[in-house]
């Protein structure tokens, strides 16, 4: 009376976790790509405003930079342009005929520009 067992692991059930093993890895793959998407958005996000608020730091510096023009030649009107290791500014100073100057710099940075106009009174 010497029985062997059999093993009773039907194919459909060998099936049924080979289906699950892809389900799972079908999911988690998918949970990757959206997260990866998502953060590949936000990072694209923060150079976007770093980008335009280094511009609007080199527009400042332009204002600046026609403030000690002037207060070394209170006469000067002009343009001047400064360019350094990717960032520039273009400043413009003309006499307002109000007994000051109209200053006028815009700021880049990359391919993002900022534009701040100021008044310096004399």
């Amino acid at each position: 009376m010497n029985r062997t067992r059999k093993n009773r692991s039907t194919p459909e059930r060998r099936g049924a976790t080979l289906l699950i093993a892809l389900f799972v890895l079908a999911t988690v793959s998918s949970l990757v790509v959206n997260i990866l998407s998502t953060q590949t958005i936000e990072w694209s996000a923060v150079r976007n405003t770093l980008a335009h608020e280094q511009a609007l730091y080199m527009a400042s510096a332009g204002v600046h930079r026609a403030a000690a023009e002037l207060e070394a030649n209170s006469a000067w009107v002009g343009t001047v342009d400064v360019s350094a290791f990717g960032f520039s500014y273009s400043v413009t100073a003309v006499d307002n005929g109000l007994g000051g100057v109209s200053v006028t710099s815009t700021g880049t940075v990359s391919a993002t520009s900022r534009a701040l106009e100021a008044t310096i009174e004399l």
